[in-house]
């Protein structure tokens, strides 16, 4: 089994990792954390608090853009709330 953390913030980037998955003969399983934006807005604060070596500082002006591409799942894309898994 192998777990992809990737974005994937547009359905289209959803869709051709699909493809992929099944042309490998594999099983995709999507989880969808349906997070509130203004609860993303106020982990973005307290992310930036403590930023990592490897990490860099989010404005709202940045989150306001990369959320201009966010796609949720649709339901022709067969996801599964991560809220409903026990």
């Amino acid at each position: 089994m192998s777990l992809l953390t990737k974005g994937f913030w547009e359905k289209k980037q959803r869709v051709k990792m699909r493809k992929r998955i099944e042309a490998l003969g594999a099983k995709e399983v999507l989880y969808y954390l349906d997070t509130p934006i203004e609860t993303i807005r106020e982990r973005i604060v307290g992310r930036n608090v403590n930023l990592t070596k490897e990490s860099f500082k989010i404005s709202r002006e940045m989150l306001d853009n990369y959320l201009k591409y966010w796609q949720p799942p649709s339901e022709d894309e067969d996801y599964v709330l991560a809220s409903e898994v026990k």
